[in-house]
């Protein structure tokens, strides 16, 4: 986690990389505004997604990893290019813009904050031998695996 101070108040935020399914937790705490809105625009494709919140005892958190998650919907496993590499914007890598707004009882911004991430899907080409050794050996955390890197496979 990244750290950020507004005056009084404190942002934590994700590291400059991570993976889409872990937590991407935002959390703002050391000030009383009225509430705190956050915006994540996937770069990629200029997909929006915005949440707000009210702080409770001068705080607030968000768990923004669905949105990040739903951009990676369309992957197709079988059309992945695997011989790329380094961070990139691609199907399975993409960077992520933030913008936190903190407002006022009379909705306006007071204070406004902006970060970028750079989020991947998964293990670039690890998760073909988790599907190879998951069929093949039949391992429960196999199973488990393959099911989260491919779901709805019938395994």
């Amino acid at each position: 986690m990244r750290t950020h101070k507004i005056g009084d108040a404190t942002v934590e935020y994700p590291d400059e990389i991570g993976f889409c399914f872990n937590p991407v937790v935002i959390n703002i705490y050391g000030h009383s505004w009225s509430w705190i809105g956050v915006t994540v625009t996937d770069t990629l494709t200029n997909e929006v997604y915005n949440e707000k919140r009210a702080l409770f005892k001068g705080s607030c958190f968000f768990d923004v990893s669905f949105y990040i998650q739903s951009s990676f919907d369309t992957v197709e496993f079988s059309k992945i290019d695997y011989s790329l590499s380094g961070a990139q914007d691609s199907r399975l890598g993409r960077v992520f813009s933030v913008e936190v707004d903190m407002y006022s009882s009379d909705n306006t911004v007071e204070q406004s904050f902006q970060f970028n991430t750079f989020i991947i899907w998964g293990p670039w080409q690890w998760e073909r031998d988790i599907t190879v050794i998951g069929r093949s050996h039949g391992l429960i955390i196999s199973l488990f695996l393959l099911e989260c890197i491919q779901p709805g496979l019938g395994v």
